[in-house]
């Protein structure tokens, strides 16, 4: 394995999962249900789905690796793991700025300008 295997091995699993872990936290914190909601929804999606990818990705590679077709199932099931992931990952981004909208709304003093 060399560095860029490394490379991307640390941002497409550990990225994703420290950012599910720091929404997940200043959701617990702030106490808003749909904040906390969308992380642990999107969180467990997004560990699923990463775990399945690469699950199916090492089957294709033993397929690969041993001169024969992968299989069109498991190059669909691979695709519609990355895109789960995909989508967790995002939602986990709204979550974590609707939280942070959401905790400067609630701090803004309402009578700001008289």
């Amino acid at each position: 394995m060399d560095r860029d295997d490394v490379l991307t091995l640390v941002v497409l699993t550990v990225v994703p999962l420290a950012l599910a872990l720091a929404v997940l936290a200043i959701s617990l914190n702030h106490r808003r249900r749909w904040v906390a909601t969308a992380s642990i929804v999107s969180g467990v999606t997004l560990v699923g789905s990463l775990t399945a990818y690469w699950w199916l990705w090492g089957i294709g590679f033993e397929h690969a690796d041993s001169y024969r077709p992968v299989p069109a199932g498991i190059e669909r099931a691979q695709a519609a793991a990355g895109l789960g992931a995909a989508v967790a990952y995002v939602l986990l981004i709204v979550a974590g700025a609707g939280s942070a909208v959401d905790v400067t709304l609630r701090r803004r003093p309402e009578n700001r300008l008289r």
